[in-house]
């Protein structure tokens, strides 16, 4: 069953139309990657109107709140890099600077991520994904 609200948000945060363009664009991309390949499918439209009316302003928080919308338990939390194998993919994660990323595989300390409007996978070797 789909909210028709997020409950337990204050009624003064900040509204995601706020959010600059180029990022809500970014953050329906990857909500659109995530849950196309989670077997999934929405419009774009569909996308922008569940970003556009979420009550945050943090990216991180717009894509929680829109995957629970689409009907996703999300877990949020910190990992070690070393802790991540197939179980945990694909999942979002979010580099240092606050760029938030598909993370599609990990092999033989190489990070597959796909990354803001990007249609191909960015390969990291263990050393810039840590700095990433």
């Amino acid at each position: 069953m789909k909210p028709s609200t997020i409950e337990g948000v204050p009624d003064s945060a900040p509204s995601n139309s706020e959010l600059v363009p180029s990022l809500q664009r970014e953050i329906v991309f990857l909500l659109l990657r995530f849950l196309s390949i989670s077997g999934k499918v929405i419009t774009e439209n569909e996308a922008k109107e569940v970003v556009s009316s979420l009550p945050s302003s943090e990216d991180a928080d717009v894509i929680e709140d829109a995957l629970n919308y689409f009907g996703f338990v999300v877990t949020v939390g910190k990992s070690s890099i070393s802790n991540l194998n197939s179980v945990h993919f694909p999942a979002f994660v979010a580099g240092n600077d606050g760029e938030v990323a598909i993370l599609m595989a990990v092999k033989k300390n190489k990070y597959s991520l796909l990354k803001g409007n990007s249609k191909k996978n960015v390969s990291l070797n263990d050393k810039q994904f840590r700095e990433w």
